[in-house]
């Protein structure tokens, strides 16, 4: 997941898994405001998001939203996996595990971003990892994943545990750590907004019906 924008098109693309994992099936119905509350990431980025994958071949939109349905869109194989090649589906509470991480509030922009995501989860099985080793599993620049570190170091998430080697904290707290990151809240602000948005889009349908001519 290259470039600047890597980090939120895959917290996009796992929160599209999600939802075909919860609805079980596939094409599937997903607005960008849903996927951004998934994501952890505003609709517009889930939007922008949507199209990388889909110029990736990652992804396909099936069916254009209307103006009372979401887009819907279907889950494409990986273009680099070989024919025939056996597609490793993470269990649905793999899945789960690793969208909620990314949607937490510790890793919202202006906190750890997306990137801070990347780099717990590549240190979330317990053992200590080498930073060089982060840096190819997630794909970050190494200055990236260094200052990542550093960062949740200062908020007790990882420690150091010889040259360049690393491992999470026992108890990790991220509600804690996006306290002290000003960024808690941000979730249940963001899906308070898309509930009043949705709210106001049913009222301007509704109106728009009631005040149709008739035939």
């Amino acid at each position: 997941w290259p470039g600047r924008g890597g980090s939120s098109a895959r917290a996009v693309y796992l929160a599209h898994l999600a939802i075909v994992t919860r609805c079980g099936k596939d094409p599937h119905g997903a607005s960008a405001r849903e996927l951004g509350e998934l994501a952890g990431v505003s609709w517009q980025t889930a939007a922008n998001a949507n199209q990388r994958l889909v110029d990736l071949d990652l992804l396909e939109l099936t069916q254009p939203a209307t103006p009372s349905l979401a887009h819907v869109w279907r889950l494409l194989t990986p273009p680099d996996l070989a024919a025939g090649a056996y597609l490793d589906t993470p269990s649905p509470g793999t899945v789960m595990e690793c969208q909620g991480m990314h949607a937490h509030d510790a890793f919202r922009w202006a906190g750890l971003n997306k990137s801070g995501a990347e780099v717990l989860a590549a240190l979330s099985a317990g053992a200590a990892v080498a930073a060089t080793d982060i840096t190819a599993q997630t794909g970050r620049h190494r200055t990236t994943v260094q200052r990542k570190l550093m960062a949740m170091a200062q908020l007790g998430l990882v420690e150091p545990v010889g040259d360049g080697w690393w491992r999470v904290v026992p108890g990790v707290d991220l509600d804690r750590a996006a306290t002290e990151l000003g960024t808690a809240g941000a979730g249940d602000r963001q899906r308070s907004q898309h509930q009043r948005d949705r709210r106001a889009h049913r009222l301007l349908l509704t109106r728009t019906r009631d005040h149709r001519p008739r035939q």
